[in-house]
């Protein structure tokens, strides 16, 4: 019993199906149509069968399409079988003439085109996705779409049939729907497929007017020419017959034949059923479809007399040994050997294609257009296993010749015979011929273990193809990282006054001022350029890329801090006892006064002339050529929350901001910059080729980076002055001005400067408005101190919970800022860009050979060389006795007396006749089987 669910059932090729499908009373046919009632008394006056069910619904509307494909749920029991696709919008009006006459009414061809598409297309999609889940609980899981030829590119070209345009594209995107639903579904098991009727007449165009009859007949000449065998239109009756057949056909040979791109790869069959020539084709096979084919049917249409059947001994032992010229032994193998030559040439290309591509990207293999390396690997390898079996079977089928001919002293079973063919026929029948040939014949048992272990070779052969993934190079260049060799402060400055004096620029102002109270935000943040987001850097002292570690990869111009911590210099001096009152001061000047609900701040830069030898001698070094030398004296909650009513600590440190190298280690993985800080060189006053030192205020900073990589180069201290056209470098002594410490050339590219202008700017800046400051705190203002203008240094007080090394922190995270911008271009001069050079590594696939999985497949090769090479030498040995009769079984009739030893001794000395000899004369005997007795 089936179930079918057929739309547009009222007329036409859909009442044909019920009429067909409802023959066969176990059938449940369920018909959809936009007219029930109508359709119903139709059924009842013409079919009047009870199997048929009419359901009411419009494929324009998804809702009636819904409740009718629950109503035939409930009819079947949750499944259809199968679901016909028949119902289409089919406008006369467009049926007539070719698309550009209709586009002389616009409106009425976009109306045309939508209803087409919205009933032909979107109602059948949403036809398929509701009647889909009962579709998979069927038992056949098949969804026919009845298309049309006019859907076919290939017939509309050549026919040049140009009517009916609407339909037709309506039609060619509902065959790509269904080829869709196909590719979605095929592995369900289901199959979608569109399939052509054919022409039909079923009086759609009774009513046509005189002209449209004539545009009729032209079309169907157009047919005609297409097809010279195109009789006209063919019926219903047929049509229905003809595809009912086509679907018997799929279901019987189980093939999945998408008929949903029948305009291409079913052409011939979407064309041949357009026509009534091909269709007499289907309907003489369909009208023998119930017939069986009898089993005792002949071989030949004509059947010898009696006096031919009988096999007679002359004819069959008749051989001319003596004046017959004897074949060569090795010529009856000669197919086997030149199998086994093929079969080692394959294996030979096999391997050296793989280990060729050995450590070879992947992306390179030359015929990845044509094949990909896999493929190519599997092909060859089947071939190569296919001759390997081919030959295994071969010899297990002469096996068995031998099988009953070595053994002189005792007969063998004549059921061995089966076992032997089994064996040539698959696994399982090797297997059971194992259990036989192994403790008897180990030759043969090598043929066998040859056949059953083939089945590894492919497998093992590819395991033999790894892929690993490797870091590959894009070459120099594609990766960068911001730096600056030469601060110039070109860009920073601004002219004043009538003598022309110099200041920072407002907005230059403004940034510093934003990284104060931002230092850790995204405007100091350095973004490199990596195109694959993997990039690494070469290091200046190994010339080599750098993947890890703490090597240099570059260095950059910026700006440095120390710190020192001053408590120790703090005068603490009671004022009111009452109020617990203390003034904090110290030797510059400046003071703070704390008491249980007060505090302060106080900033000022200046020399540290006043610190009498307090702070290290390296901070007073750093101080002699710093932008600027910072103190800080605050008050500050060591032990608590500043919010406590108690008496408030004061702590103090001194900071220098001085310009320096800064060394770094960098690595771009994954699109993120890991940029580790290495060294930090300070520079010093340099008066280059100045014959005095002259005024400080003039000078130049500048510092050498050793080591440093100029054109592929690693100069070090040792060589730094064998460089090509060197620059001289003459640095003052720190704190001594008139002292010249050191003069020495190196390469312009290892020289790192910082011009006095920029200098000066940013010192006026940071000595006279950015660090000078005093701020207040009380306790009605808890969580804020107050700076007046000077908001940035509200950073400092960090909630009243300051220690020296949050103070120090906060200084170097400034200075790492403004080390930022300047990378970034601040203090250069305009469209000026200073980068370091990295490469970029791209994730490529290389292929990774795996030798050793290729010993198996040899193994098997050099096992079947010995195995034929020891059946043929057997054969060569004993030609006089033996036969090679391999797969035959002609010789069991040929030889029938020799099987059952009722030969007599002429049989016996006659040469065994060849394969080639018996085919030979079996093709002149003609024979059918009989119970009684074999007829000539």
């Amino acid at each position: 019993m089936s179930s079918y669910l057929v739309t547009g059932a009222s007329r036409g090729l859909g009442f044909e199906f019920l009429r067909q499908l409802s023959a066969d009373a176990n059938n449940i046919v369920i018909g959809v149509v936009r007219n029930a009632e109508a359709t119903k008394q139709k059924v009842d006056a013409e079919l009047q069968r009870k199997n048929i069910h009419v359901l009411q619904a419009d494929l324009d509307d998804f809702d009636a399409i819904k409740t009718a494909v629950n109503a035939a749920s409930e009819i079947t029991g949750g499944s259809i079988d199968y679901v016909i696709a028949n119902a289409a919008f089919i406008s006369t009006w467009s049926s007539y003439d070719g698309i550009s006459v209709l586009g002389e009414k616009p409106k009425r061809l976009e109306q045309d085109l939508f209803d087409s598409f919205r009933t032909n297309v979107v109602g059948n999609v949403h036809l398929f996705n509701l009647a889909l889940p009962l579709i998979q609980r069927g038992l056949a899981k098949k969804v026919i779409t009845v298309s049309s030829g006019m859907a076919d590119l290939d017939f509309i070209s050549k026919s040049g049939i140009e009517v009916g345009a609407p339909y037709s594209i309506s039609k060619a995107a509902l065959n790509t729907a269904v080829a869709k639903f196909s590719a979605e579904h095929s592995h369900q098991g289901i199959l979608f497929f569109s399939i052509s009727p054919g022409v039909i007449d079923t009086g759609l165009y009774d009513n046509a007017t005189e002209e449209e009859k004539q545009k009729g007949m032209a079309m169907l000449g157009k047919m005609a020419k297409y097809a010279p065998h195109f009789a006209g239109p063919t019926t219903t009756e047929s049509s229905v017959k003809d595809m009912l057949f086509f679907n018997y056909q799929i279901y019987v040979t189980g093939e999945n034949v998408s008929m949903a791109t029948s305009a291409s790869d079913n052409r011939d069959l979407n064309k041949q059923v357009s026509t009534s020539t091909e269709l007499e084709q289907w309907t003489t096979a369909s009208d023998g479809f119930s017939e069986t084919p009898s089993p005792c049917a002949p071989l030949s249409p004509q059947r010898p007399g009696l006096s031919k059947q009988r096999f007679q001994d002359e004819d069959v032992c008749e051989a001319q040994q003596d004046s017959q010229t004897r074949r060569s032994v090795l010529f009856l193998w000669i197919w086997e050997i030149l199998s086994l030559v093929l079969a080692t040439c394959l294996l030979a290309v096999t391997i050296t294609v793989i280990l060729g591509q050995d450590d070879h990207p992947l992306r390179d293999w030359p015929l990845d257009r044509i094949i990909t390396l896999n493929s190519l690997v599997n092909l060859l390898s089947t071939i190569f296993r296919g001759i390997l079996v081919s030959i295994a079977t071969e010899l297990i089928a002469q096996a068995k010749w031998t099988w009953f001919w070595c053994d002189k002293s005792s007969q063998r079973r004549m059921g061995n015979l089966q076992h032997f063919d089994d064996g040539t026929r698959g696994v399982w029948g090797a297997l059971k011929l194992m259990r036989i040939v192994t403790w008897r014949s180990p030759s043969i048992l090598v043929a066998v273990v040859v056949l059953v272990s083939s089945f590894a070779v492919g497998p093992f052969v590819q395991q033999s193809i790894g892929h690993v993934d490797k870091n590959e190079t894009l070459g120099p260049g594609t990766g960068m990282i911001p730096v600056t060799r030469h601060v110039d402060g070109l860009n920073i400055r601004t002219l004043i006054g009538d003598n022309e004096g110099m200041a920072l620029r407002s907005d230059i102002k403004g940034a510093i001022q934003t990284l104060a109270l931002s230092r850790n935000g995204s405007d100091s943040v350095v973004v490199p350029t990596c195109p694959t987001g993997n990039c690494t850097f070469i290091g200046l002292g190994s010339n080599t890329s750098v993947k890890a570690g703490l090597n240099v990869t570059h260095a950059s111009a910026g700006i440095c801090n120390i710190c020192t911590d001053i408590r120790e210099m703090i005068d603490h001096r009671g004022l009111i006892d009452n109020l617990q009152a203390i003034n904090h001061s110290l030797a510059n000047g400046i003071s703070i006064i704390n008491t249980d609900r007060e505090g302060g701040m106080r900033v000022i830069s200046g020399d540290l002339s006043w610190t009498n030898g307090t702070i290290p001698l390296e901070a007073l070094e750093r101080a002699s050529v710093s932008f600027v030398n910072v103190t800080v004296l605050t008050s500050t909650a060591l032990d608590g929350n500043i919010n406590v009513n108690k008496p408030k600590h004061a702590i103090a440190i001194t900071c220098s901001l001085y310009p320096c190298i800064r060394t770094y280690s960098a690595i771009i993985s994954r699109g993120v910059l890991s940029e580790t800080p290495i060294t930090k060189t300070p520079m010093s006053y340099d008066i280059r080729d100045k014959k005095s030192t002259g005024p400080k205020q003039a000078w130049d900073l500048s510092a050498v980076q050793l080591p440093c990589l100029v054109k592929g180069k690693v100069y070090t201290e040792g060589n730094l002055s064998q460089g090509a056209d060197p620059s001289m470098v003459r640095h003052v002594n720190a704190g001594r001005a008139s002292e010249i410490g050191s003069a020495f050339q190196a390469p312009e590219e290892c020289i790192y400067r910082i011009d006095n202008n920029f200098k000066l700017l940013m010192s006026q800046y940071f000595s006279e408005e950015f660090f000078n400051g005093t701020c207040s705190w009380v306790s009605t203002q808890p969580n804020s101190i107050n700076c007046g203008s000077a908001i940035w240094l509200s950073r400092l007080w960090s909630h009243g919970e300051s220690t020296p090394a949050s103070l120090k922190q906060l200084f170097t995270d400034f200075a790492t800022a403004l080390t930022n911008q300047m990378r970034f271009g601040m203090g250069r001069k305009d469209n000026t860009t200073s980068v370091v050079n990295g490469e970029s590594l791209q994730l490529v696939t290389f292929i990774a050979v795996k030798p050793y999985w290729l010993i198996f497949p040899a193994i098997l090769l050099i096992i079947e060389i010995m195995a034929l090479s020891w059946m043929i030498s057997l054969t060569v040995v004993y030609r006089d006795e033996l036969a090679v009769w391999k797969g035959s079984i002609l010789p069991l009739l040929f030889y029938r007396d020799s099987f059952w030893g009722n030969a007599d001794r002429d049989s016996a000395s006659k040469r065994l006749l060849t394969t080639e000899e018996m085919e030979e004369q079996a093709d002149q005997i003609r024979a059918n089987f009989s119970r009684n007795i074999w007829k000539k």
